[in-house]
Parts: structure tokens; sequence; C-alpha cells
């Protein structure tokens, strides 16, 4: 049978890509960080965004997802993906989706200091940035509180309460 692809949501920060790594290790499913991918691909992120620039990075974003699997497999998504109207709508038609939720405050502590490329444009642009997509996080079908909970609560959580139960290894 197949399954609806679980694709882990939530700002940069998050542990969007921590939680898939311990999800990798107790599923026999496919796992994709969409990041990576890109990264593999195209070369770091960063420089993306400093040589072409936020919209072209945008079109690398949504073309590697749509080479993504549409089923049978847990996805990792960047921070700004659901901004990508494409993306969001597959999402919302065929997607499980899990927001990983926590304060904009613990979520500064996570990446302030981090080569991100939208980091470098400071606090206050990236808390309006925040403010911006917490309305399309909070479309997620499960919005999971994580402040205070460690990554391999949070998968066991995502596996429990998805088709992801029947998978562990």
């Amino acid at each position: 049978m197949k399954h609806n692809n679980i694709y882990l949501v939530g700002f940069m920060g998050c542990g969007k890509t921590s939680v898939l790594k311990k999800i990798r290790q107790k599923i026999q499913s496919n796992t994709f960080d969409l990041d990576e991918n890109i990264e593999k691909k195209h070369g770091s992120i960063s420089k993306i965004f400093e040589s072409k620039g936020e919209k072209y990075f945008r079109q690398i974003e949504l073309e590697t997802f749509q080479m993504l699997p549409k089923n049978d497999s847990v996805v990792a998504l960047g921070g700004g993906s659901l901004e990508i109207k494409n993306i969001f709508d597959e999402l919302k038609n065929n997607g499980f989706t899990f927001y990983l939720k926590d304060t904009f405050e613990n979520l500064w502590n996570q990446i302030q200091n981090t080569e991100r490329p939208l980091v470098k444009e400071g606090k206050d642009k990236i808390y309006k940035l925040f403010q911006s997509r917490e309305d399309l996080y909070n479309q997620s079908n499960h919005i999971l509180e994580i402040s205070d909970k460690k990554i391999k609560n949070i998968a066991e959580i995502i596996i429990k309460n998805s088709w992801l139960k029947n998978e562990v290894i």
C-alpha cells in the first residue's frame, strides 16, 4: 500500500535535519533532506544565495522537490519551502506534515552564529520572516511543540503518529 510522504516543516534551526537523521535510524522507508539534496547537486546554499540570489535558490528548491518520490518517504524541507506555491499545494493535497514548532528566541539562539544566508540580515528581519511563515507552518497536519523535547523524542512522536509505526526496524 502506498503512503503519502511525511514532511517535516518549520523555521530554520528547529531541527528538521536532526529529527530526520534520528527517524532514518529507526525505519526502513526512504528519507530525504531537501537542503542536502540541493547541496549535493548545486553546492553550498550560502554560495547560491550570494552568487545568484534567493529567487534562483527557490527555483532550484522547487526543481529538487519535484524530483523526490511522492510516496513512502520522509522528507525534511527547508525553512522557506512552504513559501513556494507548488510545494505548499503538493503538501496540502498529497502530504502529511509535521510542524516542528519552537519559540523565536530558541530558534534565534540556534541560528544566530551560523552561515545561513538569511541570518546575515539580522535578528529583526529574521523575526519578521518567522512571523510571515508562521501561518503556513500552522496549516500542518500535526503541530509539535518542541521547545522542551529532545530530538529522539520528537522522532518517536512522528513515528508513533504516522504510518511509520509500521516501518520500524
